[in-house]
């Protein structure tokens, strides 16, 4: 039988939802779950939200049962009964509004049952679509996926490190509310998880996360520390053409062209970096990197032997399998850098 605790007795909520259980605001919400759910069976969202709101273990395992009945790869429901005791059966959720013992007992209804327990409408809400008992899938338990803020006592840094590096390296992103995995970050194990009463999105990340190779370069850019290539190749290539052309705002870049575009980079008021570090498993630097849209410029000149050619080719491949923004600037470009530019940009939403 549903039951709810008054806001006031719940120390340990935040105070931003202080008001979110007070019995008019949890009938209200009801009522609008009942609405949804007679109307569309299958509807996941306010199945989740149900959820959230019941205080029975048994009749939250029925509602996150419902959601993998019709979603069977939905990972808040995996996670949310992965963390529930395995003794829990699913019951029918139920409220205590109607003392009559003929009304509907599903959550805000008070209309007279007529079949089981439920009204017609509630019924169908309830029992349609199911066609055989709910078998949860094997799930990852909570030991085996991280928090950032577990993930920053690992790492012996700050929260905030860690959700700043996990933004940077593009795994996930923030929203108006809450963070948003990224396609990037599901393909690391990532999980989208809700607040089951505030429905505010978070991540929770593997343990296998530590052993990233981005991980602890970006930490040492971080912390201001040196994150010089340690292949050959690129050592010898800083070697062979150092970096001695300075632009308007102080970089000392290696070409011309690089030159050019960082020029127009200060000049149209975007804050950029120089040979950025690539956030990849391998080592690699982009010739400039702008925060705002986390997008990469390479600037590929006019040389066109096979070996140029070839390391064009891979770099741009990496760029694509991690699904990250890449503008490239050719030789025929910088003539007209007020036209060309801005276009390269907009096609990642940044309008200058």
């Amino acid at each position: 039988m549903l039951t709810h605790t008054p806001a006031t007795s719940r120390p340990n909520e935040r105070t931003v939802h202080a008001g979110e259980h007070s019995a008019e605001n949890v009938a209200q919400r009801l009522a609008v779950l009942a609405q949804a759910l007679a109307a569309d069976a299958g509807n996941i969202q306010a199945w989740l939200q149900l959820a959230g709101l019941v205080d029975s273990l048994e009749e939250r395992r029925f509602c996150l049962s419902r959601v993998l009945q019709i979603d069977p790869h939905n990972t808040t429901a995996h996670h949310e009964l992965a963390a529930l005791p395995e003794q829990v059966r699913p019951r029918p959720p139920a409220d205590g509004q109607c003392s009559d013992a003929a009304c509907c007992v599903f959550p805000g209804c008070a209309a007279a049952k007529s079949m089981a327990s439920y009204c017609r409408e509630h019924w169908r809400a309830v029992y349609r679509r199911v066609a055989a008992p709910v078998t949860v899938p094997a799930a990852p338990t909570h030991h085996e996926m991280l928090s950032a803020s577990s993930l920053a006592e690992r790492l012996h840094v700050p929260t905030a490190a860690v959700l700043a590096i996990c933004t940077e390296l593009g795994w996930m992103e923030r929203g108006e509310l809450g963070w948003r995995l990224t396609q990037t970050g599901q393909s690391l194990g990532g999980l989208q998880l809700y607040h089951p009463q505030s429905g505010v999105p978070y991540v929770h990340w593997p343990a296998s996360l530590l052993d990233h190779p981005a991980l602890p370069r970006q930490l040492l850019a971080a912390r201001g520390k040196s994150t010089a290539p340690n292949s050959q190749g690129q050592l010898a290539l800083r070697e062979q053409q150092p970096a001695t052309l300075r632009t308007a705002d102080g970089h000392l870049v290696r070409a011309s062209g690089e030159l050019a575009v960082d020029n127009w980079l200060f000049h149209a008021g975007l804050v950029h970096a120089y040979e950025r570090l690539v956030p990849i498993e391998v080592e690699a630097y982009a010739d400039f990197y702008l925060p705002t849209g986390r997008i990469y410029i390479e600037y590929w000149g006019r040389e066109r032997s096979q070996e140029y050619m070839a390391t064009t080719a891979t770099k741009r491949a990496l760029y694509a399998q991690h699904h990250l923004s890449l503008a490239v600037v050719l030789d025929d470009h910088l003539s007209a850098l007020d036209a060309c530019l801005p276009v390269l940009l907009a096609q990642f939403g940044l309008k200058v």
